[in-house]
């Protein structure tokens, strides 16, 4: 099964899953609150990945102009209904971000929750996407690290010590029978990149998978969810987490 596939399949369940998760609503509120920051009204932005649209009304309510594209055909059916829906004037396309053309230079450059783990070798898609990025253009990657506490305890306590250490060791894990994704940590990012600020989301917090699975770790995750918001910004990033921001610039 490939990426795309795999993606069309998450069309389906990604609202439930994410979206409408307690954790999930936490980790996209955090990162649209740190990207707000900096951009600025009428940025342009390529937003590799866009899924279902979810970031879109962020996108709209700082007036950006945006390029969104995603490899999953029904993922790009879903973006282009929720910008209708919000009456958002967006450049939506289907399309790997391997095989597409740009004409434009962009002051932002967004891959979002988990977009990033999908590509190996890291190397050429990072070369293009700085040649992408304006002279004082950001990227912001939003990358699964190896390291997700919550997960990795589940993992060795229902004994699937396989997965635990292909992630914590080899970086990867098999998605599907034939489709790995691949984790990575600020230093893959840093020979291309300077990175200005890291941030992980949801280190002291059960993964939204988790939360909606079980009952315990859902009263788990909404008691530590208040101290995981206050020590987020403090955490060094190799303390790992569901996910980690990264904003990152142009070498100099």
């Amino acid at each position: 099964m490939s990426t795309t596939s795999l993606f069309d399949i998450y069309a389906g369940v990604y609202e439930k899953k994410f979206n409408q998760n307690r954790m999930g609503i936490y980790q996209r509120s955090r990162v649209h609150r740190e990207m707000a920051k900096w951009l600025t009204p009428g940025s342009l932005i390529l937003d590799i990945g866009c899924g279902p649209g979810s970031d879109f009304h962020f996108y709209k309510s700082l007036n950006l102009s945006v390029h969104a594209i995603d490899s999953s055909e029904k993922m790009i059916r879903l973006a282009q209904q929720e910008a209708r829906r919000l009456n958002f004037n967006a450049r939506i396309e289907q399309s790997r971000f391997q095989d597409c053309t740009f004409r434009d230079k962009y002051d932002a450059v967004i891959l979002n929750f988990g977009v990033i783990n999908v590509f190996h070798p890291l190397d050429p898609v990072l070369e293009k996407i700085d040649s992408l990025l304006k002279a004082d253009g950001k990227v912001v990657i939003v990358s699964m690290p190896p390291v997700q506490l919550f997960l990795s305890g589940e993992w060795l306590l229902t004994f699937q010590w396989r997965a635990l250490y292909r992630r914590l060791f080899l970086k990867k894990a098999m998605v599907s029978e034939d489709t790995e994704i691949f984790y990575y940590r600020c230093k893959d990012f840093q020979p291309y990149f300077r990175v200005l600020d890291s941030i992980p989301l949801g280190t002291f917090l059960p993964t939204p998978d988790q939360y909606a699975r079980h009952p315990l770790l859902r009263k788990m995750g909404d008691f530590l969810l208040p101290i995981e918001h206050f020590f987020s910004s403090f955490l060094p990033e190799w303390m790992g987490g569901d996910h980690v921001f990264y904003l990152l610039g142009k070498k100099i």
